[in-house]
This record gives C-alpha cells, sequence and structure tokens, in this order.
C-alpha cells in the first residue's frame, strides 16, 4: 500500500455522508428481542421470592421480632434515663419490660394495646434522650403493664360517706292535701 492509497481510504471514511450519525434510529443495531430480557425476568423472580420470604419470617416470627425489639429498646432507654428516676423506679421498669416480653412471646397480646405501646415506643424513640422526662418514662410503665396483660395498680379511692335515705313518701299520692302540706 502506498501513502497516496492510504490518505485516499481516510478521506472517504470521513466524509459527513458516510459517517453514521450515533443518534440516528436507521443506522442503530438492533439488540435483543422485544420485551423484558430473560436476565431481568430471572432477577425479578429472585426479588418476589426473597420478599415472599421475608414476609413468612415476619408473619411466623412476629413475637420473637417484637420480644428482640423490646429488649433492644429497653436497653437504649434504660441506659439514657434521667437523673431523676430512683434505681427503684429503673428497677420496676425492667421488670415491666420482662413481663412484657414474656407476654408477648406467649402470642396472648391484645393488638389494641399493642398499638398503644407502639405508638408510644415511637414517640420516645423520636425524642432525643435529653428530651425525655420520668413522665415518659412512667407512661411508659403504664404501656408496658397494660400490654403484659396486667392492669394498673390503682390506689383505693375512700369510700363516699353514705347519707341515709329520705323517709319513703307512702300514702301522699293518694291523700293531696297532706302533700301539699309536706311540700309546702
Amino acid at each position: 500500500m502506498s501513502d497516496s492509497s492510504v490518505s485516499e481510504a481516510t478521506t472517504e471514511a470521513s466524509s459527513p455522508e458516510e459517517v453514521a450519525a450515533p443518534f440516528d434510529p436507521a443506522t442503530r443495531k438492533q439488540v435483543g428481542g422485544k420485551g423484558c430480557g430473560w436476565m431481568a425476568a430471572v432477577g425479578c423472580g429472585v426479588l418476589l421470592l426473597a420478599g415472599v420470604a421475608l414476609i413468612a419470617t415476619v408473619a411466623f416470627n412476629g413475637d420473637r421480632l417484637l420480644s428482640w425489639s423490646l429488649e433492644r429498646f429497653e436497653e437504649q432507654l434504660l441506659a439514657d434515663a434521667p437523673e431523676e428516676l430512683g434505681e427503684g423506679e429503673l428497677e420496676e421498669l425492667r421488670v415491666a419490660f420482662d413481663l412484657a416480653r414474656e407476654h408477648v412471646r406467649s402470642g396472648e397480646v391484645d393488638p389494641q394495646e399493642l398499638q398503644s405501646f407502639q405508638s408510644l415506643m415511637l414517640e420516645l424513640a423520636f425524642k432525643s434522650p435529653k428530651e425525655r422526662t420520668a413522665k415518659d418514662y412512667r407512661r411508659l410503665r403504664e404501656a408496658l403493664d397494660s400490654l403484659a396483660g396486667e392492669s394498673p395498680v390503682e390506689e383505693e379511692a375512700p369510700e363516699a360517706p353514705v347519707s341515709p335515705e329520705p323517709a319513703p313518701l307512702v300514702g301522699l299520692s293518694a291523700n293531696p292535701s297532706r302533700l301539699a302540706a309536706v311540700l309546702t
């Protein structure tokens, strides 16, 4: 090949008419067929199976998952407890967490109690440790007790004094003059 033939080939290939436009649909190669590729279908199938397995795991092990989350929540809250809570209250809170976990593991949890407890749990989880007060911890204790199926211990109210019953007005309706005399 001579130098002149190389320069002719270069000029022929670089003419504007022969250079393919990269975005021209007529010059594009068709890659693959129509629709979703085989690998994409396999990938979607694997993701679908993983989702079903995750849902089944949560459905069949929900009590263990909730028990585990209670343990983690207890660790976090007790580590950041305010100083105004005494050791006695912290110990009562630990016992309440233990009772709630046992009740959850037994599978006898009232859905309404669980929902109200979870609302309080989320409220406390999103508060910073400095924002949590002793009142929040007392509300948590009450919620744990109700989740565990225990009624909160209420102090007995003193009984109201019993007033003597008024004397019956027997026979007054039969005698209107006597009724008028009693009423005046």
